[in-house]
């Protein structure tokens, strides 16, 4: 007489009480989102012109390098490897950081 008494409470229970997940879901609250510097598109762009900068000083220093070898002593010697020098400053300065 008992489970025949409980049966269709648990029935009516299980049809009114709605069912737990059966995996619980990540919080989808609201989000914050706070910009941090040195990153974002405009950051992108900054990043793209200064690695091409940094290319071109140093196929200039490669030139400059491979011209000085084929220039005899003298004064275009001396305007090439002052040259070269500060190529090779603004290099170390600007590209590595």
């Amino acid at each position: 007489m008992r489970i025949t008494f409980i049966a269709p409470i648990a029935l009516v229970l299980a049809v009114v009480i709605p069912q737990a997940p059966l995996q619980a879901q990540p919080y989808q609250g609201p989000t914050i989102q706070v910009p941090v510097p040195g990153f974002g598109p405009e950051h992108r762009g900054e990043e793209r012109e200064r690695r091409e900068r940094c290319e071109g000083l140093e196929y200039r220093e490669r030139e400059l390098r491979e011209h000085l070898e084929r220039v005899g002593y003298g004064e275009e010697r001396e305007r090439l490897e002052h040259r070269l020098r500060e190529t090779h400053e603004q290099l170390r300065e600007q590209c590595r950081r």
